[in-house]
């Protein structure tokens, strides 16, 4: 996730590692250890995750610019070359749309 959100950033794109199972001491370390600059959120409660139908983990939940959930990928590595494609069909549908509406 970080090569790509080092990669596509300067485009708009953004990372939100969410955290719903390890204490804080334990996601500040992992944080450190590979160096992420993205945030990332600590969901305790589970509100975040029941908000988007999270049951199992690893989810990903890819949403638009204009907050609308765009796609769902559960479970499985998520490898820089499935966000380039999730991102890239997500782009793609999107001018499909605007095109549709001229």
């Amino acid at each position: 996730m970080q090569t790509t959100y080092d990669h596509l950033r300067d485009k708009g794109f953004v990372v939100l590692a969410i955290n719903e199972l390890e204490d804080e001491a334990k996601v500040r370390e992992h944080i450190t250890q590979y160096g992420h600059t993205f945030p990332v959120l600590l969901d305790h409660d589970n509100k975040v995750a029941n908000q988007f139908g999270v049951f199992g983990l690893p989810v990903s939940v890819f949403i638009d610019e204009k907050g609308v959930v765009r796609e769902y990928i559960k479970g499985g590595l998520l490898t820089e070359q499935v966000i380039l494609d999730t991102v890239a069909h997500i782009q793609k549908s999107e001018s499909i749309k605007a095109a549709s509406l001229q």
